[in-house]
């Protein structure tokens, strides 16, 4: 029924509900409008101006009405040590590879008398998946006259993908449950958590004048240097004048998992393996900065994912006792390993 009819069953008077009548033109032109602002979606509305309801680029949208931003993928860095004949350049034009992910380096070098040299490279693309482990750049994209091997000693770090609806809103709901009052905790904490790449905060007070801001990488990694320093820079462009400002990264405790399960007919130990280190990876995130310990119980329910059919005993670090965090300390899933009766 369209909405012209609608409107013209509620006439009383059937001779009004005649074509051409005084009543039957202004509903005509009435409801050609509401019809027209239909069109517009204006149901949609309240899920495009209120971040509770909307998602997506309506939340990008939302939230940026209350100043906050979705913070953008950041590209991850690392060292790379370069081995290859003494005076042999390594510049911008050589890349390096973890699998299919590419690394530049970024700056201009010299391979000195003991045939190596440590550089900065940056992934090509942006992404938590850029954080490779320490080895996993291994190649040359293509074969450099004068360099041999390449390795990267350490993890790289910095990768974030871009920020999630979930952790936007809790942004935006941070703006409102912590207002501004020129420089509390609640500030110091969301001037870090602007800066792409950071996950988690805790803002300290240890002394009079004196700010200590705690931060974890994305990924639930422990904050580099150039991470550090961002938010530090990010930080003294807003903070009140006087305060002396100290950013540092939360500890990581590495929390490794044994398990022995029952498998469930049907299923490959490899498949239901990932989905329990995925679980696991999970609740160690959620637990960062927010929780005083790791339980051992909690840990249990977790290993029952989809194609277990029991679990006959665990160790949560080596141990079957909960894991007490500091306050600056957050958890991360170390080793994961799953067998089978």
């Amino acid at each position: 029924m369209s909405t012209l009819e609608s409107m013209a069953q509620r006439l009383v008077q059937p001779v009004s509900r005649q074509e051409g009548s005084f009543a039957m033109d202004n509903l005509a032109a009435v409801a050609a409008e509401l019809d027209r602002i239909w069109e517009m979606g204006i149901d949609y509305m309240p899920y495009r101006f209120f971040p509770t309801l909307a998602r997506g680029d309506d939340l990008t949208l939302a939230a940026a009405n209350f100043g906050v931003e979705r913070k953008t993928p950041t590209k991850a860095s690392a060292e790379l040590v370069i081995t290859g004949e003494p005076g042999a350049v390594v510049d911008e034009e050589i890349r390096a590879a973890a699998g299919e992910l590419i690394f530049a380096v970024m700056g201009s070098y010299t391979i000195g008398a003991e045939g190596s040299v440590t550089v900065s490279a940056q992934a090509m693309t942006a992404g938590s998946q850029g954080n490779v482990a320490a080895g996993r750049i291994n190649e040359f994209v293509t074969s450099y006259t004068g360099l041999d091997t390449v390795t990267n000693p350490q993890a790289a770090q910095g990768g974030a993908d871009e920020e999630t609806d979930e952790d936007l809103l809790l942004r935006v709901k941070a703006r409102w449950q912590t207002p501004s009052t020129g420089g509390n905790q609640g500030d110091y904490a969301r001037w870090a958590l602007t800066v792409p790449g950071v996950s988690r905060v805790k803002v300290f007070n240890p002394s009079a004048g004196c700010v200590e801001v705690f931060l974890v990488a994305a990924g639930n990694q422990e904050a580099g240097q150039e991470l550090r320093e961002t938010v530090h820079a990010a930080i003294e462009a807003v903070r009140p004048v006087g305060a002396q400002v100290t950013v540092l990264s939360g500890t990581a405790v590495v929390i490794p998992v044994s398990a022995q399960i029952q498998l469930r007919s049907g299923y490959e130990l490899a498949e239901v393996r990932e989905r329990i280190r995925l679980a696991l990876e999970d609740y160690m995130q959620s637990l960062s900065f927010s929780a005083s310990l790791v339980s051992f119980v909690r840990i249990a329910d977790l290993l029952f994912v989809d194609g277990v059919e029991d679990v006959s005993g665990y160790t949560v670090a080596h141990g079957s006792q909960s894991i007490p965090l500091d306050e600056t300390e957050f958890p991360q899933l170390g080793e994961v390993t799953v067998t089978s009766a």
